[in-house]
Order: structure tokens, then C-alpha cells, then sequence
């Protein structure tokens, strides 16, 4: 790897490291994603400054094209993230409705009272 390139995903990984970092301090990101946000960051910021670290992990797992190996993580920590989000988005279209339904019992209710009222003027 040029040394040109080493600097450029240096520098990259650390502004990452550093949005990621105030997203998190501004409560923009949960506690439970900003722990993988934060986790994943400090993976690149790793490996950029630590490029060998890769071969030697590639050479250990058995992996010939080393940046296959980078590819494989990125996928895996792409689908932990997928499926995390779908698990939330499950939860919400649970809680959505549950609330639509309770509107609709609370707007009945409303309605009953109000035409209690009408009934009584009378």
C-alpha cells in the first residue's frame, strides 16, 4: 500500500471516528447502535494504522486474497446492523399499533360519552 493511501484512510477512519464521536455525544445515536458505531470505527482507525494486521489474519484464517478477508467483515458487520434494525422496525410496527388501537378504543369511548351527554340535555 502506497504511503499516499495508508495517510488517506488514516485520516479518513479518524474523521469518522471523530463523527461518530459527536453524533454519540449529542444523543443523535442510541446507546445500543452507538456501540457498534463506535466498535466499527475503532476497527478501521485499527487497521489503518495497522495494514500488516490483515495479512497476518488472512495467512492465519486461511483467506489468499487478504482484501477479501476486509470485504467478508464489512459484509458480516453490515448484516449485524440489518438485522438489528429490522428486529427495531419490528418493534415499532408492533408498538404502532397497539397505539392505533388504543386511539380507537379512547375516540370510541369519547363518542359514547359525548352522545350520553346529548341523550341527557334532552
Amino acid at each position: 500500500m502506497s504511503i499516499k493511501l495508508l495517510w488517506f484512510v488514516r485520516i479518513v477512519g479518524l474523521a469518522f471516528a471523530a463523527y461518530v464521536i459527536q453524533r454519540v455525544k449529542q444523543n443523535r445515536l442510541s446507546e445500543k447502535e452507538s456501540l457498534y458505531w463506535v466498535t466499527g470505527t475503532l476497527g478501521i482507525v485499527f487497521l489503518a494504522f495497522w495494514p500488516g494486521l490483515v495479512d497476518q489474519v488472512a495467512a492465519w484464517v486461511g483467506v489468499v486474497y487478504q482484501p477479501a478477508l476486509l470485504f467478508f467483515i464489512g459484509i458480516l458487520f453490515c448484516l449485524v446492523l440489518l438485522f438489528r434494525q429490522a428486529g427495531h422496525i419490528s418493534q415499532l410496527k408492533e408498538s404502532n399499533k397497539e397505539l392505533a388501537q388504543m386511539v380507537a378504543i379512547l375516540e370510541a369511548e369519547q363518542r359514547r360519552a359525548g352522545s350520553g351527554l346529548e341523550h341527557k340535555e334532552e
